[in-house]
């Protein structure tokens, strides 16, 4: 089970990428469906991705929001990547080396995509701006299972007449990852 870094007045769950066994587990914390039950407003996923630019490395974070942050225009489709807990231990773990990286080479429905877009925008020659809340230069759909989406697969029948409307297999619920945290390693 994750441990809490740190809960600021309800407001932000702190997560460690490498602390993180069990998706769901960590979801309800977030969720307030386990101790310490508090429904948290945002959670900061430390530890997301390395990246490597010249000598330097940079550890990147992932802020991830329940309700689709204000700043980006309505009516604009998300990169609908299917971003979940497996394809970010996929990329915390070797470092990515920016200078050879280019962020179209990754395909539109992967989350590296604007991932690496808004940090090239913060980058120059030589190194990257650090700081915390940059904005992603495009929505990204986080997909994250919760214990509520394992309810119980199936609806339930009595009679001919739906009485429980049940989940289905591998049903998640829908975040978004909406700024990044930029440090030094």
């Amino acid at each position: 089970m994750a441990k809490v870094l740190r809960a600021v007045n309800n407001a932000l769950y702190e997560v460690d990428i490498r602390d993180i066994r069990s998706s769901v587990a960590t979801m309800d914390i977030f969720e307030g469906k386990r101790s310490p039950h508090i429904r948290y407003k945002t959670m900061l996923i430390k530890r997301a991705l390395r990246l490597k630019l010249n000598s330097n490395t940079y550890i990147v974070s992932l802020l991830i929001t329940r309700e689709r942050p204000e700043t980006w225009p309505h009516g604009r489709v998300e990169c609908l990547a299917n971003t979940t807990f497996t394809e970010l231990r996929e990329w915390s773990k070797p470092p990515i080396i920016l200078q050879d990286v280019d962020p179209d080479q990754y395909a539109q429905h992967s989350m590296m995509h604007p991932i690496l877009k808004t940090i090239k925008q913060h980058s120059r020659q030589h190194s990257i701006d650090v700081g915390i809340g940059i904005p992603l230069a495009e929505p990204l759909v986080f997909n994250a299972q919760t214990s509520d989406n394992r309810t119980g697969y199936g609806d339930e029948w009595r009679f001919g007449e739906c009485i429980s409307v049940g989940t289905n297999y591998g049903e998640t619920t829908q975040y978004y990852i909406s700024k990044l945290s930029i440090d030094r390693a």
